[in-house]
């Protein structure tokens, strides 16, 4: 109803506003199930809410983050590799947000872009995704090193257990299932998206993968919620510090979003695998991917942990004290609004004993 066959009913012409073209599984000339305006019109919030993010959080706090790393680097010689959680926020500005950005405008601009079809939108997509699965890696682990760094929870087996097992999760997670993002360049390079059966093959590999990712993820970041917690309320015990209750409550906010939204799409992703005829509608919510990605990352924006323990190098845990260099900073500028530095709440730990790390437990993980 939405398009005529033509060409002895071998082709279909889809009428003014919609389309077969579609993302990964190409239907141009098969169906005209795809309404270019919403598509377009999602896209168009996204690049909207991604300049709002950038403009309210992402870029003031990129610049009070890097000024603070110069005057750290300026007091202690430190390398951006020695401050993974600094690392982990550049990764998502520099690769993340750009690319997301630039994706949504061009699929405005142009309703021919598909991911999967077209060049450049298969190499935005791609490496945003592969900018996401850095900052995963780096913030979750790095965030548990800088707990783990203390002396209390280097003596903590539940708490070492813990590190472990979100470190080499995230491995998992972020380099082994993070494959996912070179199928839409294969089938770009094969296939242009055309219906075949190497793209279904391909196409199906994708959906499994982003599934069983999103869900992992959620798994993950349940089992952080729920020991984390554990820990920090027993701390909190030992040093009665309120401090330690916001800590608490922004890192299960962080947590439990990253629980929702893998939940959310993880299942949908399998809806749309069992149900054939939703393959090329999967462009209606590519856009919401897209949009989550971005929510993810104002919230870690907002919530990005920072503290003494932060720039400690993974390898030779070698504490640095970045307290001085960041109070230069903060007479300078004023922290923008919005953030929540873990340090406010975290510095209270050096009221605990603290012993050097020479002799302090080293964490094998």
């Amino acid at each position: 109803g939405r398009g005529q066959c033509v060409s002895n009913n071998t082709a279909c012409l889809c009428e003014k506003g919609w389309t077969g073209r579609s993302a990964f599984i190409n239907t141009e000339g098969i169906d005209c199930q795809v309404n270019t305006y919403v598509i377009r019109t999602f896209w168009g919030v996204v690049f909207v809410y991604s300049l709002f993010v950038q403009i309210k959080y992402v870029i003031p706090n990129f610049r009070y983050r890097w000024k603070s790393f110069v005057a750290m680097r300026a007091a202690r010689n430190v390398s951006l590799t020695q401050v993974p959680l600094f690392l982990a926020f550049f990764s998502y500005q520099l690769l993340n947000f750009p690319c997301i950005t630039f994706l949504s405008l061009l699929s405005i601009i142009n309703e021919e872009e598909r991911i999967g079809v077209t060049f450049w939108s298969t190499i935005l997509f791609c490496v945003a995704g592969i900018g996401y699965s850095i900052t995963h890696f780096l913030f979750q682990t790095a965030l548990m090193e800088m707990f783990l760094s203390h002396r209390y929870f280097a003596e903590s087996g539940s708490a070492l257990t813990l590190g472990k097992c979100v470190k080499y999760s995230s491995i998992f997670l972020d380099f082994v299932l993070g494959t996912k993002y070179v199928i839409p360049i294969i089938m770009y390079a094969t296939e242009g998206g055309e219906v075949t059966d190497r793209t279904g093959t391909l196409w199906c590999t994708y959906l499994i993968l982003q599934a069983t990712s999103l869900y992992f993820t959620g798994i993950q970041a349940w089992y952080i919620r729920r020991n984390l917690l554990i820990e920090l309320e027993k701390i909190y015990m030992l040093s009665k510090n309120v401090n330690f209750k916001v800590l608490a409550d922004k890192l299960e906010n962080l947590q439990t979003n990253g629980m929702l939204q893998s939940s959310i799409f993880g299942s949908i992703y399998i809806v749309i695998l069992f149900f054939p005829f939703l393959w090329n509608r999967h462009d209606y919510f590519l856009p919401f991917v897209c949009f989550g990605a971005i929510a993810v990352g104002a919230l870690m924006t907002k919530s990005h942990v920072e503290g003494p323990s932060a720039a400690i190098t993974l390898s030779s845990l070698q504490e640095v004290d970045v307290s001085s260099a960041n109070n230069t900073v903060e007479n300078q500028e004023q922290q923008p609004k919005g953030s929540f530095e873990i340090t406010e709440g975290f510095g209270s730990l050096n009221d605990l004993p603290r012993t050097p790390i020479a002799s302090r437990p080293q964490p094998s993980i």
